[in-house]
């Protein structure tokens, strides 16, 4: 939990520096996001939210 932390920290401190769109905010943040994955084992919370919706459900293409 330790490094979640740290990596949390750093994406703030990335993010306030050089701007939210920047490469160096977005690799931290894809750090970010392995990390969390990893804890957690699986689908991040974006897909976890979409699963749900979408599951036993079929799509209809137009």
């Amino acid at each position: 939990m330790n490094k979640i932390e740290e990596k949390r920290l750093t994406l703030f401190e990335t993010a306030q520096k050089f701007g939210i769109n920047a490469t160096e905010t977005i690799r931290c943040s894809q750090e970010l996001d392995s990390l969390l994955n990893g804890c957690r084992g699986g689908l991040n919370p974006a897909a976890q939210i979409e699963h749900g919706r979408t599951a036993g459900k079929k799509e209809a293409f137009s």
